[in-house]
């Protein structure tokens, strides 16, 4: 069975190996993300919507950040990686999860938000837009609309080699095929100005690894990608495995140098 955002199809897969790939992901590049969101000026006691929240791999950097008189309430589409969530967070107070699909219409929150905070989550809708606009209902006025997203355009790595370029190539595609924007991170910008949000920054970053997990992160975001490339027809499982293990030598070489796509963070306030 095909997993579904919406009326779309997510590339990843959810359950534990995604949200293993999260927490990795989140190792990486938290540091920067935290920076961006001080640069913005989330500080301690502030309340937050978590958008596409997983199975909250961010929302105890978050929860941590924002202090005991802060709160974080996330949603995901996934019934499976919110209890997954519910689990991890089972004894911690100021911290909630619901299931809801941010591309249907029953989207609803009892309150309205400091900050709304979408971590890699609209590179995969179809209409990032309008689910931009969606979210700001929710922010307080005066509110900040804070995104991280991916241009994947934006990798590379040395020496040149054929499996990385391969394994770049899909991660597009698959995000692309199945109703997403691999490019998603470049009108970002654009996209909250339309929406009516002031004094909008952005940063651009690129994480480079000659070793550790970020290194062979890039392999294992090719496994979680795999059940998507196999149901679209993008690979052979014979090719997959080649490719698979074509990119776990190279990773593994110890002058090998990749990158992740680029990330990036877009910030803008909601009009008082």
């Amino acid at each position: 069975m095909t997993e579904t955002l919406g009326s779309l199809h997510y590339a990843f897969v959810h359950g534990v190996l995604g949200a293993s790939r999260l927490e990795v992901l989140t190792r990486l590049s938290w540091p920067s993300s935290y920076n961006f969101l001080v640069s913005q000026g989330v500080r301690e006691g502030m309340s937050c919507l978590e958008a596409g929240c997983g199975a909250g791999s961010i929302t105890r950097h978050l929860k941590d950040f924002l202090g005991s008189d802060g709160g974080v309430t996330g949603f995901d589409m996934d019934e499976e990686t919110i209890e997954l969530a519910r689990k991890k967070f089972s004894d911690t107070s100021g911290v909630s999860f619901q299931v809801l699909d941010l591309e249907e219409d029953g989207v609803s929150f009892d309150q309205q938000f400091d900050v709304v905070y979408c971590r890699h989550l609209l590179e995969h809708l179809a209409d990032p837009e309008t689910s931009i606009r969606k979210l700001s209902r929710y922010l307080k006025p005066g509110g900040l609309f804070i995104a991280q997203t991916i241009d994947c355009e934006g990798q590379y790595c040395w020496p040149d080699n054929d499996a990385y370029q391969k394994s770049a190539e899909l991660l597009a595609r698959i995000i692309d095929v199945r109703g997403g924007h691999s490019d998603c991170g470049q009108w970002l910008p654009s996209m909250l100005r339309k929406q009516k949000f002031l004094h909008i920054n952005i940063e651009v970053e690129n994480l480079v690894y000659l070793e550790g997990e970020g290194k062979q992160f890039v392999p294992l975001t090719m496994e979680t990608l795999r059940k998507g490339l196999l149901e679209e027809g993008l690979l052979e499982k014979d090719e997959f495995r080649q490719l698979l293990s074509d990119l776990r030598q190279f990773c593994n070489q110890p002058d090998s140098v990749v990158s992740l796509p680029r990330f990036v963070h877009c910030a803008g306030r909601k009009p008082c």
